[in-house]
């Protein structure tokens, strides 16, 4: 369960930072898309999160742009609570509710109820027959 659990986050953190340099290359022509941003951002549905560190997650989307968008709205709140160790976190009802409609990019306002599962911290990560994956070779996924 553990090397399940440690595999699945070596990937993500494998991927998210070998992709990077060309996600920084087309933040350029993504930005015209940016549609809304959140004005206020509330969590329910916690158990084991405390209120400092919800301030901290309400805290560090507040202001953010993105596209109008559900699953990607969930799945940015999401792995807000997966980067504090709540691996198994799921979004089981988002609302979101567009305060401005003329401005832009439109305000918004959103209700998020959140399952975070339990807590897990990573205390080791052992590499074994590493391949190193140059940047040149990472390309967009395509749906």
């Amino acid at each position: 369960m553990r090397f399940r659990i440690a595999s699945a986050f070596v990937v993500s953190i494998l991927l998210f930072v070998s992709c990077q340099a060309s996600v920084a290359q087309s933040g350029d022509q993504t930005s015209a898309a940016h549609k809304v941003v959140i004005e206020s951002f509330v969590i329910s549905g916690t158990r084991a999160v405390d209120t400092a560190e919800l301030a901290d997650i309400t805290d560090s989307m507040s202001g953010s742009r993105f596209n109008d968008d559900n699953d990607e709205s969930s799945e940015r709140v999401r792995m807000q609570f997966q980067d504090r160790g709540y691996f198994k976190a799921e979004v089981e009802k988002l609302d979101i509710k567009v305060i401005d409609p003329l401005a832009s990019p439109k305000p918004i306002r959103m209700e998020a109820q959140v399952n975070e599962g339990a807590r897990y911290r990573l205390s080791t990560i052992d590499f074994t027959a590493t391949t190193l994956l140059a940047l040149g070779n990472c390309v967009p996924i395509s749906e």
